[in-house]
């Protein structure tokens, strides 16, 4: 995403104070309450429940003051009868200035449960947001594919609903597809229901993450050449593989394809190099298995840190394993830059995943009450 002198910020925040359909909210998300950390959210990878009652972690999680946070105006939807494409298009242009500005990094828009009641509605508010826009000055949204390692999502009416991850655990704060040679530019929640009980949106600042993750791990990224992601999909015919692994799938699940020559293709139109990057490799047992590996910095466009290395599974550039030490201590350090909101019916927040990632505290569903997050990506 581009960055802004600091007169070019103000120019454009100003041209969004006032729109048709919806009204900024000038004190943003209440920062007066925080969310009490719970040791148990570390990963039990790396952390065992005593060991996290003595880590040093932060007191509480804050709530987010880099979201910019806009409120349907009921009243006027009401009276012009605006209709969901309209309030799509009003939304997309509002997100695309503030989220064209160096501070913003988030967008947060309330109240759209009054015009979007099912995943049918978001999917008609959602088409206007990848119009073409009216103006030359905004910047067309492209929809781009979720490619991740293992199985994709679960859809609703053909949008992505949330990563299916045990709603038990934390799921640790991510940008989206950063394994990827072409990451999501932005990534954006509509939450149709919430749980009863916990699932609070968690959000942490690229920029932040560099000032807290040691300089020592960030220099050892660096003098090593990057991350290394390596994926293996097993021939599904194969009748001696496990698949009850969610990272572990076969390529014809992954790609949706039988032939070899398409599968390969599949990884080339998302930014993979073919053969360098993707390619075929026969075992023993005679079956083949499609690689994909390739090597990202770890650090955004802007420097800043930018990788999944706190899930201790990938190596560095030329092979070398941080240390589980340096692991542990990594993943206390992103805790350190976490903000928390809870997402209520309604709510759709965009954000910049080039610079901030998100991820989800544990939470129980009720048999009345599901949460229900659909998910959407752009370049």
């Amino acid at each position: 995403m581009a960055s802004f002198t600091d007169n070019e910020d103000a120019r454009r925040k100003s041209s969004i104070n006032t729109h048709e359909y919806f009204v900024p909210v000038a004190e943003g998300l209440n920062t007066k309450e925080g969310i009490s950390f719970d040791p148990s959210w570390l990963s039990p990878r790396f952390w065992s429940p005593e060991e996290a009652k003595k880590a040093h972690l932060p007191a509480n999680l804050p709530a987010p003051d880099f979201v910019q946070v806009f409120q349907l105006d009921q009243q006027a939807s009401s009276t012009k009868e605006a209709t969901l494409q309209q309030v799509g298009k009003s939304a997309y242009d509002i997100a695309n200035a503030c989220l064209s500005t160096s501070a913003t990094s988030a967008v947060l828009f309330r109240g759209l449960s009054a015009k979007i009641l099912n995943a049918k509605d978001f999917t008609d508010f959602w088409k206007a947001c990848l119009a073409e826009p009216s103006s030359k000055n905004r910047k067309k949204w492209n929809p781009v594919s979720y490619v991740p390692f293992g199985v994709q999502r679960n859809t609703l009416e053909g949008i992505d609903l949330v990563t299916n991850f045990p709603p038990e655990n934390a799921l640790a704060c991510h940008n989206e597809m950063v394994y990827n040679p072409q990451p999501a530019g932005r990534i954006a929640f509509y939450c149709l229901e919430a749980a009863p009980d916990g699932g609070e949106t968690i959000l942490a600042r690229n920029v932040d993450h560099s000032r807290h993750v040691s300089q020592e791990l960030q220099g050892m990224v660096r003098k090593h050449g990057g991350i290394q992601y390596t994926r293996r999909y097993y021939d599904k015919r194969n009748p001696n593989e496990d698949s009850s692994n969610r990272f572990h799938v076969s390529w014809q699940e992954k790609t949706g394809t039988q032939d070899p020559n398409e599968a390969i293709h599949f990884f080339e139109s998302v930014g993979f190099s073919v053969p360098d990057q993707v390619h075929f490799e026969t075992y023993d047992d005679g079956f083949q298995k499609l690689i994909v590996k390739n090597v990202e910095s770890g650090f955004n466009a802007q420097g800043n840190w930018f990788n999944i290395l706190n899930m201790g599974m990938f190596p560095l550039a030329d092979g070398t394993v941080v240390p589980k030490a340096m692991i542990q201590q990594l993943v206390l350090d992103e805790w350190r830059s976490v903000h928390a909101l809870k997402l209520v019916p309604g709510d759709w927040i965009v954000l910049n995943n080039q610079t901030l990632q998100h991820g989800r505290l544990p939470y129980r569903n009720s048999g009345e009450q599901k949460r229900t997050i659909l998910t959407v990506y752009t370049d």
